[in-house]
């Protein structure tokens, strides 16, 4: 089993990014934190690792279900979103729930599995569309 999903945009990171941000809130989802990773690491070490972003994702229906009723979930939310540069395209990547992540959850796997398919197909469809035009 894969522990990530990767989908290639032809777009600009920044671009992507924007979009994607745009069509999460449109889905009930909110960017809790965007990490500038690029800028961390030029600042800290004087290097360019090229465009690379962490996005903190989070739908608040996801947290009050699994919060709500087991406070151990709470490690795993917010679901993480990186978008880098790749040449001339852009990747983005979430992680996927693993079979150890699976052990700590068992009474909430269902829950962490629906929201966690939802936004796949959210990004999935916006992969789809983004590459049709």
């Amino acid at each position: 089993m894969d522990f990530f999903k990767e989908w290639q945009f032809m777009e600009e990171p920044e671009e992507l990014e924007f979009k994607l941000i745009e069509k999460l809130k449109g889905s009930g989802y909110f960017v809790v934190a965007e990490i500038d990773v690029q800028n961390i690491i030029r600042k800290n070490f004087n290097r360019d690792i090229g465009y690379f972003r962490i996005l903190e994702v989070c739908k608040p229906l996801a947290a009050l279900e699994l919060i709500g009723t087991d406070k151990l979930s709470g490690l795993f939310v917010p679901c993480k979103v990186n978008i880098f540069e790749n040449g001339k395209s852009s990747i983005l990547r979430i992680i996927l729930l693993d079979e150890v992540t699976k052990n700590y959850i068992a009474n909430q796997y269902e829950i962490f599995n629906k929201f966690q398919h939802e936004l796949i197909e959210i990004i999935d469809n916006f992969h789809q569309a983004q590459q049709g035009r």
